[in-house]
């Protein structure tokens, strides 16, 4: 998938080396964006860059190694991502991939936590330069495997977490031409998704998706490269579930 308005286009993306994240980096790549990534996989994350590059035929893309939940972290990773590109035309703060990578079935709740605030943060340092231009995408992606107490969450409880900016600052912003929007993937076929579901007490109602297949990272980042796009541009403070039906068997979310 291709949109070119990202053609010269400058998308950060945190938490960006494997799974999720890493699916929106190469799609962004695809399209010719340039684009800066964070990761805490410091040995990994030139790798990642470099087999991006080669694959997307795209020169312009930067990993920085930063932990999103660390203060100094995300403020080095802010400082570093504006000299590189000078301004930011999307933002992507990525909450998705935080799975345990034990047999635990969610995230210690402090770096939840941990990340929402990581995610105020990176707001806070490109909405500046966002609306001095008057124009910007800032799109929070999540999973319902991560925000779930039990395996699942419902559409209030997500909310509750900050993985969207509140109401006000949304509106706040909207005549600014910024725009938030939140992308919540369900089950995807990944190493670490399918490892959660194996230990969950309701483990085969996670597997009864609707439309029958678990889903993929390029569905995720088919649906985030859309809410950044022109083609989104009317498109604000709304939360795009993209599960496969699943989030309706659970407390309808929406």
């Amino acid at each position: 998938m291709t949109l070119k308005p990202f053609i010269g286009g400058n998308v950060v993306i945190t938490d960006g080396v494997k799974g999720i994240g890493r699916g929106v980096v190469e799609g962004f790549a695809a399209a010719g964006a340039k684009i800066v990534f964070s990761g805490s996989d410091y040995d990994e994350g030139p790798y990642v860059q470099d087999e991006i590059r080669e694959a997307c035929r795209n020169e312009q893309i930067y990993f920085i190694g930063a932990d999103v939940c660390d203060v100094e972290d995300v403020q080095r990773f802010i400082i570093l991502a504006l000299e590189y590109m000078g301004h930011v035309d999307v933002l992507v703060h990525n909450a998705s991939d935080l799975l345990d990578s034990g047999a635990a079935s969610v995230v210690d709740g402090e770096r939840v936590q941990a990340l929402n605030r990581s995610g105020e943060r990176c707001v806070e340092g490109f909405l500046p330069g966002m609306l001095e231009r008057k124009r910007g995408s800032i799109i929070s992606l999540s999973s319902l495997i991560v925000l779930g107490k039990d395996g699942f969450a419902s559409y209030s409880g997500y909310k509750e977490g900050g993985a969207m900016p509140s109401k006000s600052t949304v509106l706040r912003h909207a005549a600014s031409g910024i725009r938030f929007n939140a992308v919540v993937a369900g089950m995807l076929a990944t190493p670490a998704a399918e490892r959660w579901a194996g230990v969950q007490a309701n483990a085969v109602k996670v597997m009864e998706i609707p439309m029958g297949v678990k889903g993929t990272v390029d569905d995720m980042a088919h649906a985030v490269m859309f809410l950044a796009s022109d083609k989104a541009s009317y498109i604000t403070g709304q939360t795009l579930f993209v599960d496969g039906g699943l989030s309706l068997l659970f407390n309808n979310p929406r």
